[in-house]
């Protein structure tokens, strides 16, 4: 196997933009309206028509990604990024506080699509996962640092603190598109895919959607959209209203996730590298469909007893994201063709951020009808699994699993 000295630069690069996007993590809505005199009615309309109107944008990233290549994408979308948090130092009207979301939200959109394919193109046939685990380690380090050292710069001065946050942001977003231009393009892996016809080397987006496991991973996509917005979207909000604690437990969710993940990542992985990644999905699937029943009958706890519950639901969910998160990946970036695998895993990912926008609309569930809200959402957990288990049915052995042996034992 192939040593992973190549991927130094990356990691750097990777390390450096998401401490920056640690820093901001908890800004937004809340920068806008420390920092301007907008009513917050503007600055949440603002907010949701930018991050509604990069939805489809998403898919620009894909086609950046195939036009010219995944390294591309990375440097682009930081670029992007580092505009629109430079509008946010100047933004005092509705058009300016749209513009610094909008040009944010298409950097994270291209992000995804070019993530994904950036990886692929790093692995140059060593198991994807292997990457991705290591790189999802120094992310979450990264991210979990910077978050961490945000609380404590906002604790010090709300408002100053908030603008220097984002300056200190914008140079290392700018920093890390600089460091992947310079880091060494990745060597792409023939497609296994690809047949001999000359017309199989040029994108055919009308083939997309024939694709075999395209519908099953999209569906996958849009159903298990729930587990990226559980800790904030639902699970802080019930422990803080129903069971009165301190709005801390939403960092401590956080950190339980980031921390577990940085350290336990590139071991798990390693541990579960045989088993077939549609059965990593189910059992993080299952895991989250049981702490959820948890959650919904189980009485408001308070004092120690209710933090141990907390820390119970994060490292579930912790162990869930290592699980499904390298396998869902790999999927997106191995099954389709090589010409088409930029927009492929643009509209995989465009899918889950349609779900991740739709389901805090469920949030009022929590006051009116909570063991429907949790009844939902496990469904579509499940769903999202069911559907990943069928796109993968008739998946060469190669794509079910990330490291293959004689016998697998499930």
């Amino acid at each position: 196997m192939k040593s992973l000295e190549n991927t130094r630069g990356v990691a750097l690069a990777a390390f450096t933009d998401s401490f920056g996007s640690g820093l901001v993590s908890a800004l937004s809505v809340l920068y806008f309206a420390l920092l301007t005199n907008l009513p917050l009615a503007e600055i949440g309309l603002a907010t949701a028509t930018g991050a509604l109107i990069a939805l489809p944008l998403g898919v620009m990233g894909g086609w950046i990604c195939d036009r010219f290549s995944s390294k591309f994408g990375m440097v682009m979308n930081n670029v992007l990024a580092a505009a629109g948090f430079c509008i946010y130092l100047i933004a005092d009207n509705f058009a300016l506080v749209l513009s610094a979301v909008l040009l944010v939200s298409i950097g994270d959109r291209i992000y995804w699509a070019a993530w994904t394919s950036y990886i692929h193109d790093l692995s140059a046939g060593r198991p994807y996962e292997k990457i991705f685990a290591r790189l999802e380690s120094i992310k979450m380090a990264a991210m979990g640092s910077g978050a961490g050292l945000a609380a404590i710069v906002l604790a010090i001065s709300a408002a100053t603190g908030a603008r220097w946050l984002i300056i200190i942001n914008v140079l290392l977003t700018v920093a890390a598109a600089v460091i992947y231009a310079l880091a060494p393009s990745p060597v792409k892996e023939l497609d296994l895919n690809k047949t001999a016809d000359p017309q199989s080397a040029k994108p055919n987006v009308k083939a997309l959607f024939t694709q075999p496991g395209f519908w099953g991973l999209m569906f996958g996509q849009f159903f298990l959209a729930p587990i990226m917005v559980l800790p904030t979207a639902v699970l802080s909000v019930h422990f803080v209203v129903t069971w009165d604690m301190n709005p801390a437990v939403a960092a401590v969710l956080f950190g339980i996730n980031t921390g577990l993940v940085a350290l336990a990542q590139p071991w798990l992985t390693h541990k579960i590298r045989y088993i077939r990644r549609a059965v990593l999905i189910s059992w993080s699937s299952f895991l989250l469909a049981v702490m959820l029943i948890l959650v919904a009958i189980m009485p408001p706890l308070s004092g120690i007893a209710a933090w141990i519950f907390v820390i119970y639901v994060g490292v579930i969910l912790a162990v869930a994201d290592m699980l499904y998160m390298p396998a869902t990946n790999a999927l997106m970036a191995e099954m389709p063709p090589r010409n088409i695998r930029g927009v492929s895993i643009s509209i995989f990912q465009t899918s889950m951020a349609v779900g991740i926008a739709l389901y805090p609309a469920l949030l009022g569930l929590l006051e009116t009808n909570a063991l429907l809200l949790w009844a939902i959402t496990c469904a579509s957990i499940l769903l999202g699994a069911l559907a990943y288990w069928t796109a993968t049915l008739k998946a060469p052995q190669h794509l079910r699993v990330s490291e293959t042996r004689e016998n697998i034992a499930l």
